[in-house]
């Protein structure tokens, strides 16, 4: 939105907008933290959203700052996970303090440049990109990730979002 961040009551139609502190990055993502937060994915980085202003979380500023985030997820547990185009994902504790950087530099993703990520039913954490689809099972064991991108089959694939059907097949 060009005013800042809408908020729409479709009980009453009627609309909020919220203004950001510099002004009017692209929002890409939206996550609900436990605490009733929003943390939203822009072009500017990742801004917390308390129901009443929006704000740059301090601890987060020195590495996602100057990165699109084009995807949040908070996990079952409230990690939060959060893919930028150029950098890979960051993963924060629900303090916001960095636990772990995944990216193409540390052969911990298929590639850097992220646009999803999303959590199946087994709690594994399927990462999507511009070269393919990377599975975290175990955020305390990356050697037992999983990696789609060398195969033939998904040579110059780009993916763009992820999902799980009633079957456990990954789309």
């Amino acid at each position: 939105h060009e005013k800042g961040l809408t908020e729409y009551d479709p009980h009453t139609g009627k609309e909020r907008i919220f203004d950001f502190p510099s002004g009017t990055p692209a929002v890409y993502a939206v996550a609900k933290t436990r605490e009733s937060e929003y943390l939203l994915g822009t072009s500017e980085g990742v801004f917390l959203f308390d129901s009443h202003t929006i704000a740059r979380i301090p601890s987060m500023s020195h590495t996602v700052k100057f990165f699109d985030c084009f995807s949040i997820l908070v996990d079952a547990s409230n990690n939060i996970w959060i893919a930028t185009h150029g950098d890979g994902v960051f993963i924060y504790d629900f303090n916001y303090h960095l636990i772990k950087h995944l990216n193409w530099d540390t052969r911990t993703l298929t590639t850097s440049s992220v646009r999803h990520i999303y959590r199946d039913s087994r709690g594994w954490v399927w990462i999507g990109g511009k070269k393919g689809v990377t599975c975290v099972k175990d955020l305390n064991d990356l050697s037992k990730n999983l990696y789609y991108s060398n195969q033939k089959e998904l040579d110059g694939l780009h993916v763009h979002a992820i999902n799980e059907d009633i079957f456990g097949n990954i789309w």
